[in-house]
């Protein structure tokens, strides 16, 4: 039996979104905290949102250590640079490409994070399993699926810990068109 990986979704913008994604098993929803974004959301529309879904953890993506999480209540940050983190004593999720990562197996810094985010990766998987073993075995690996990739398959050969997926935008209130997500959500269903 394969092991299910830990899900975290992204840049949810609406309330569809955050229940399907609860209703699929997601364990984490990011929302964006950054007023300038085009996903941003509210502290307000959070809470309603959140209001009315359980069990996922929430995290807030913010763009600086200066973005306010005042009114979001999260349980991790979801930061681009560890020093966005700031002086927030939540744990935080750290995204970052592939191309960056470690290569000498070291990965230095006063305040690791809890999970790390690894976007635009190539499609081979034993590439991606290789470099993944440069890193510090605390820290939380979740993955992006590359376009035209069998996310499942991929995920198991890879070696990561789970998925690092985004929200999609609604077409009109209340209707969706969810795509890539729940093709990779229903994998894991």
């Amino acid at each position: 039996m394969q092991q299910r990986p830990i899900l975290y979704v992204s840049n949810i913008t609406n309330l569809g979104d955050a229940r399907y994604c609860a209703g699929m098993g997601v364990d984490l929803l990011g929302f964006v905290a950054d007023p300038s974004s085009h996903d941003y959301v509210s502290p307000a529309l959070y809470q309603e949102i959140m209001g009315w879904v359980s069990g996922p953890g929430r995290v807030i993506q913010i763009a600086s250590a200066e973005t306010a999480v005042a009114g979001y209540d999260p349980e991790y940050l979801h930061v681009i640079r560890v020093t966005d983190a700031g002086q927030s004593e939540l744990p935080f999720m750290l995204e970052m490409p592939f191309q960056a990562s470690p290569k000498d197996g070291h990965f230095r810094m006063s305040r690791k994070p809890s999970y790390l985010l690894l976007t635009d990766l190539p499609g081979d998987a034993t590439l991606v399993h290789q470099t993944l073993q440069n890193f510090p075995k605390e820290i939380r690996i979740l993955i992006s699926v590359p376009d035209g990739v069998e996310a499942d398959d991929w995920y198991l050969k890879t070696g990561a810990h789970g998925l690092y997926l985004k929200g999609s935008r609604e077409i009109s209130p209340g209707i969706n068109d969810y795509g890539r997500l729940a093709e990779v959500l229903e994998k894991f269903d």
